[in-house]
């Protein structure tokens, strides 16, 4: 009787603990995504296990232990059903004879899917308001090293880059100096634009949560970041949330309060602006940039804004009328077209690989998925739909922390007073 009652203890210590590891892990991989295990070979053959992937397989079998029912059948509203209409294109568009490898497109859906059912699976523990929490105090970190870089930046002094020590990193590190000389803070991200990423949410959620100071603070960060995305992201939240969103919870007290604090920064920057040069620089790099969007987009130059904007679409118009309809397959269009790179943002990208066939499918598929969402979560669709439109964000893991708010599960407790 004793060690019955003993090992119902221990089980529900477990139950406890579970929500706040699986929270933790969904709120800070994004952080931890760069640095690498281990890696085998070299060069394009080279195989990398990162710590991100390492944690989320140990926190997926910690789901499962508790309820093997997790690993049922998808349904119809799950992403899985989602990818599974790409993967029927891409084997339809691969009935037309070219020099592409189908290998390569099974290799690259193989591992999409599993790390979309994983992530699926991760979703259905009852832990979103923890995931918040979580967000919420990382976000304040990110701030706070954001607001020592971009000081330190500004003034000459040198300080620690957000890089962990003694990890090997995937890819580069741009720490809080460009490459031009402009402070652009990164605090514990590789760039930049991946802070200001991974803010935007924490700046959604810290308006939904009612968190004033954490707002204050968090659209002072993204703005020091310079990153366009950022800003925009920036923008996004606080007009939908004050004008768009009826569920939202907001007194109109507290609307009113944050108009005047969005009003009162805004001319805080505008002094420090022409009082500071080394900001001044920074916020001129911001306009250049946004003035010269139009001239790159026309140029024959393969600029950052085209990469993100319009990327190498102009070349569907060489495509015959098969892949026109259905695309070259998922992840062929760079080896298609011998480009070297196949950075585009993800509307381009699914024009590329699966045809007007693939991009009415998405479209549909997110359409449906933003009017199945409750009014409270489709701020965080719009902005994945900002990522979607800027960057490349195909299932990495950008878009399962974008998306991750959208499908997180609540609490029982919450879905029941919400039933009531």
């Amino acid at each position: 009787m004793v060690n019955d009652i003993c090992k119902i203890s221990n089980e529900n210590k477990y139950r406890d603990r579970l929500p706040k590891l699986v929270a933790a892990f969904l709120a800070s991989f994004s952080i931890i995504e760069p640095y690498v295990l281990f890696s085998i070979g070299s060069g394009t053959g080279r195989f990398t296990i990162r710590f991100a992937d390492f944690f989320l397989l140990i926190v997926f079998a910690l789901c499962v232990s508790r309820n093997r029912r997790m690993l049922s059948i998808i349904s119809t509203d799950s992403l899985l059903f989602w990818y599974l209409g790409f993967s029927i294109i891409t084997i339809i568009s691969s009935f037309y004879p070219s020099h592409l490898s189908l290998l390569v497109s099974i290799k690259s859906i193989i591992i999409n899917v599993i790390y979309i059912y994983i992530f699926e699976k991760i979703w259905s523990i009852e832990c979103r308001d923890l995931f918040y929490k979580y967000v919420l105090n990382i976000g304040l970190v990110v701030s706070i090293i954001i607001f020592v870089q971009a000081i330190c930046g500004y003034l000459g002094i040198s300080f620690w880059n957000g890089k962990l020590p003694f990890l090997e990193v995937y890819g580069h590190w741009s720490g809080y100096i460009s490459n031009t000389g402009a402070v652009r803070p990164n605090s514990l991200f590789q760039e930049a634009s991946y802070a200001g990423i991974y803010l935007i949410v924490a700046l959604a959620i810290s308006i939904q949560s009612k968190k004033f100071k954490h707002t204050i603070l968090f659209v002072a960060a993204l703005l020091l970041t310079t990153s366009l995305v950022a800003i925009c992201g920036c923008i996004i939240c606080l007009t939908y949330m004050l004008i768009f969103s009826k569920g939202s919870g907001l007194s109109s007290k507290y609307k009113r309060r944050l108009i005047l604090v969005v009003f009162a920064v805004l001319i805080m920057v505008f002094i420090v602006y022409c009082s500071n040069e080394h900001i001044a620089r920074s916020i001129n790099q911001i306009i250049v940039r946004l003035s010269r969007i139009e001239n790159s987009l026309s140029g024959d130059r393969m600029s950052s804004e085209r990469y993100r904007l319009t990327g190498y679409s102009y070349y569907f118009d060489s495509y015959p009328l098969w892949f026109k309809l259905f695309g070259v397959g998922e992840a062929q269009f760079s080896n298609y077209l011998f480009t070297p790179d196949s950075y585009s943002n993800n509307f381009v990208t699914c024009l590329l690989n699966f045809g007007y066939a693939g991009t009415f499918f998405m479209i549909f598929m997110l359409v449906r998925l933003f009017y199945r969402m409750s009014s409270e979560r489709r701020v965080f669709f719009l902005l994945l739909l900002l990522l979607f439109a800027t960057d490349a964000v195909w299932f990495n893991w950008h878009f399962f922390y974008l998306i991750t708010p959208c499908f997180v599960s609540e609490p029982l407790v919450v879905e029941a007073k919400n039933v009531k």
